[in-house]
């Protein structure tokens, strides 16, 4: 219903981030919408079953539970995964800091 309004804002990050956006704004919502940002930018350089947990985690809203029961996994595998990955993404944006160029962008986030 908000989508339009953020959808020039929107322009280069990945379409479930323009979502959040729209969705949720400013309400509260900016750690996850970091982890987002940081996973359309760097999820390439997660491993497959790191990118499935985190995706699970932040952007599907699972429990650990749910998702150790879809991957096959224990809770504690779930969240060494999304350890895992928030270091490995944190990592990239402060080697390369991509998003942060993204958000000081006129059209940025």
């Amino acid at each position: 219903r908000h989508f339009s309004v953020y959808s020039e804002r929107c322009k280069g990050i990945g379409l479930y981030t323009s979502y959040c956006l729209a969705r949720y704004g400013n309400m509260g919502f900016e750690k996850d919408l970091k982890w987002a940002l940081y996973l359309d930018e760097y999820g390439g350089f997660l491993t497959e079953k790191q990118h499935a947990i985190f995706d699970l985690y932040y952007n599907e809203d699972c429990s650990l539970a749910e998702i150790a029961e879809q991957m096959g996994i224990s809770r504690q595998g779930v969240l060494d995964g999304i350890r895992r990955a928030e270091s490995r993404l944190a990592d990239c944006e402060e080697k390369l800091g991509l998003v942060a160029k993204k958000l000081e962008e006129p059209n940025g986030v």
